[in-house]
Order: C-alpha cells, then sequence, then structure tokens
C-alpha cells in the first residue's frame, strides 16, 4: 500500500480492465460473533497530520484483528481479507481465479508478513460469485472456508440498510500488506490509509464503467494514498462495518480513486453460501 504519485500512468492500461490490486503468481492466480470497531475510521493512530500517512501508515494487526493476507503454500502474499466468522473470509473473487483450496493459506494475526507471529492456516473451501467475469464488471467478492475455525475477533459485514457508510464523503480506511510502489512485491508489515467514499457520478469522470450499486469508490483527498499490488479484497472499513473491498484501479501512481466491491449488495449472498468447492477455475488475476 502507498501514496499516489503525481502522474496518471494508470490510464495506459485501460484496457482489459484496469489495474486490478491483486497480483499473478505461477500457482495460485499469481467462534465469535461478528462486531462494530469501536474506533471511527478518522481518528489518527499517531501524531502528526494527515500527511504524515501518505504512502500507507505502519499498524499493529492487533488493532484490525479481523485482518488476514493470503499466501501460496511458500508464503508468497497475493491478496488480502477479512474474517467475517469463525471459518469465513472474504476476499475479492479475482484472488480465487485458478486457485485451489491446498494450495492457498490464510494468515492471521500476523503484523508482518515476514514474520513468524500468529497463524497460517489452511483453506478447505472455496466460493466465487456466480455472476463474477471481471472485475470491472463488478460481483468481485468470494469467499474462503477455513479448516478449522479460529479463536478470533471478526467484524460484522455492511447490509442493506447500511446506507450511511456510503455517503459521499465519509472517512473510511483501507488496510492491507501490498506493495509500497506501483510494480512493486507485496508483503511486509500492515498498512493503513484514511480515504474519503465518492458518488458513482464523481468516481464515473474517472472509471466510467462503475456500477454504483455494486461499487464503492474511495480516494484520498490529496490524491495521495491508496490500495496497490497485492492489496485486493483489502477491508474498506467505514463507520465500523465492513464496506467494500479493494477490487481496482488506475494504477498505484494514479491519482484516480480506488474501486471497491459494495458489501452491503453481497451481504445475503454471503450468508447463504454453502456450496463449496475444493477449486475455482479461471484464468489467475483476470
Amino acid at each position: 500500500m502507498r501514496g499516489y504519485g503525481g502522474g496518471r500512468r494508470g490510464r495506459a492500461r485501460r484496457v482489459a480492465g484496469l489495474v486490478l490490486a491483486g497480483i499473478v503468481l505461477s500457482g495460485v492466480l499469481a467462534a465469535a460473533a461478528p462486531v462494530r470497531v469501536d474506533r471511527t475510521a478518522s481518528e489518527p493512530r499517531t501524531a502528526g497530520s494527515r500527511t504524515n500517512v501518505v504512502g500507507g501508515e505502519p499498524v499493529p494487526v492487533d488493532d484490525y484483528p479481523w485482518a488476514v493476507h493470503l499466501t501460496t503454500r511458500n508464503g508468497v502474499v497475493f491478496c488480502a481479507g477479512a474474517l467475517v466468522a469463525a471459518d469465513r473470509v472474504v476476499t475479492a473473487a479475482h484472488c480465487l481465479l485458478g486457485a485451489s483450496a491446498d494450495r492457498v493459506r490464510v494468515v492471521v494475526g500476523r503484523t508482518d508478513s515476514g514474520g513468524a507471529e500468529g497463524q497460517s492456516l489452511p483453506v478447505d473451501g472455496l466460493w466465487v460469485h456466480p455472476e463474477f467475469t471481471t472485475a470491472v464488471r463488478g460481483d468481485d467478492v468470494g469467499l474462503l472456508r477455513l479448516a478449522t475455525p479460529v479463536d478470533r475477533a471478526t467484524i460484522a459485514v455492511a447490509g442493506p440498510s447500511d446506507t450511511d457508510p456510503y455517503r459521499p464523503g465519509t472517512a473510511a480506511e483501507v488496510v492491507g500488506w501490498g506493495a509500497e510502489e506501483e510494480g512493486g512485491l507485496p508483503g511486509g508489515p500492515l498498512r493503513r490509509v484514511v480515504v474519503t467514499t465518492l458518488s458513482a457520478e464523481d468516481c464515473a469522470r474517472s472509471h466510467p464503467e462503475v456500477d454504483g450499486d455494486r461499487m464503492v469508490c474511495a480516494e484520498d483527498a490529496a490524491g495521495r494514498a491508496g490500495f496497490c499490488q497485492g492489496d485486493s479484497g483489502a477491508p474498506l472499513v467505514a463507520e465500523g462495518l465492513l464496506v467494500g473491498l479493494a477490487s481496482f484501479s488506475a494504477g498505484c501512481a494514479s491519482e484516480d480513486p480506488g474501486v471497491h466491491t459494495r458489501l452491503s449488495h453481497h451481504r445475503d449472498t454471503l450468508e447463504g453460501v454453502d456450496d463449496w468447492s475444493r477449486a475455482v477455475a479461471g484464468t489467475p488475476g483476470a
């Protein structure tokens, strides 16, 4: 996760979708009740002004105990997600294309992806939204089922009646283990950035393909911070609820807003999933 630079280099990559927040990896794609987060997204975590978190502010994972990262069996980070039940992790659908349960691990309780704290947990089921085709067409949401439930705090998913967290101008947080610069490799410490939600109309000026019913856009007010490679599925949290997942952007160095899956549109579907697969077809990272 890093700050956006001054140019619009991502514009050259708007064909076949924009820049997905995940990365392609060879072989993969490359019971506590849900609780609201007490702290608001706008509350600072360290002394200093907002400008001090440009590029992502390192934070301890215990402040975001439901935040997880996805790795290969060899420990390579490729996406992020959120623990929404003792045995359920929600992430971006495009993270799971071409994946199989025996080749994915969910890491909980680890601030630095290269550290040894926390647990690397096996997965025994995968699910991708049946209407998903590409991130820019929406429905970019999937689930992983942990082989064994974990005793760790979870986060509540916004539902259809939770409209306030999506109001334009609402402060929100994105947390993930993504790269710190475009073209870089994900991993390292957990970072967070503070962003502001936008209306679908304002977002459409940068992303005409945005569907306001299934997506929500957010940006740093100064255009300098947001998600990057390896942050696909990174939680977007507002008013204590999980409101979105990092899906796509015009590039890490773009001034354009990031686009997130709007989870209030999908919560009922997610709660009803009972058809699990061991593998997901598709082209990794598509």
